[in-house]
């Protein structure tokens, strides 16, 4: 997976090294990307945290999962796949659990 300044986020076959679907958008420039069993999330620099789901081609989306007030940095999951951190300019790590 890549992000660009725009925000278009881009997935591709590793296999083929080819483009998987259309490129989706993030709220804003992608700061940081995060894959976690079947989810890709990605932070921007709206704050925005958003959740894709990988598995019908990367076109559905999961749902916004938060909004910092300043640019979100930074994504980690636990090794159980069950929570989603997030950090940005603003202050605290925020813990999300996923679905």
């Amino acid at each position: 997976m890549s992000g660009d300044l725009d925000g278009a986020l881009r997935f591709f076959d590793l296999r083929s090294m080819r483009c998987q679907g259309d490129p989706l958008t993030a709220d804003g420039a992608a700061h940081a990307l995060h894959a976690a069993h079947d989810l890709v999330f990605a932070a921007a620099a709206s704050g925005g945290v958003d959740g894709f789901d990988a598995r019908p081609g990367f076109q559905e989306l999961a749902g916004r999962v938060c909004t910092h007030a300043q640019p979100a940095w930074a994504l980690a999951s636990d090794a159980a796949g069950s929570c989603l951190f997030s950090a940005a300019a603003d202050g605290p790590v925020l813990r999300h659990a996923l679905p």
